[in-house]
């Protein structure tokens, strides 16, 4: 009954989609990183590790400065908008870069992004919600990581008929 009262309220209702809409539409982009490697910059294996590298350095530079700064954030729904609004611009560039290092530092600021939003949307959530509940909210909020494998196969079909960087220009879009 508690969990049903939490998933009425329209602001955890709200924060909880916000954090599930982008791992469908926005986070599977990885999945197509060997065809970037590959068809788009035309490089062999180490083009394809340094841009699955380039997201983690991000997301582990954001991290680290978003621990140290948390508490200082008033705003932390204008931080979560805007780390999106990163995001999304992060993808699209990416999709447009014309080199290898450009589209590595376009990902290493969608990691950054990424982790800053995941992170601040979560920890609104739990803000919002009645202590008792909090780990039956954290629990569905894990339902992100069973979207992304239906993301990357959306991605790829797209992938498939209009190519893998009008694809991810698209999720950035998103």
């Amino acid at each position: 009954e508690g969990l049903r009262y939490v998933w009425a309220t329209p602001v955890v209702r709200a924060l909880m989609i916000a954090s599930l809409i982008p791992n469908l539409l926005a986070f599977p982009y990885q999945t197509l990183l060997p065809v970037f490697q590959k068809d788009v910059f035309q490089q062999g294996p180490e083009a394809l590790g340094v841009m699955f590298a380039a997201p983690g350095v991000g997301g582990i530079l954001s991290l680290l400065l978003l621990a140290s700064f948390y508490q200082r954030i008033h705003r932390r729904g204008a931080l979560a908008l805007g780390s999106l609004v990163l995001l999304g611009g992060s993808l699209v560039l990416f999709a447009m870069a014309p080199s290898l290092p450009l589209a590595a530092l376009c990902l290493v600021i969608t990691g950054a992004s990424q982790v800053v939003y995941n992170n601040t949307v979560h920890t609104l959530v739990l803000l919002v919600t009645p202590e008792p509940l909090r780990g039956r909210i954290t629990s569905l909020s894990m339902l992100d990581h069973g979207l992304a494998p239906l993301g990357a196969m959306f991605a790829g079909v797209a992938a498939h008929f209009v190519g893998a960087p009008a694809t991810v220009a698209a999720m950035g879009c998103s």
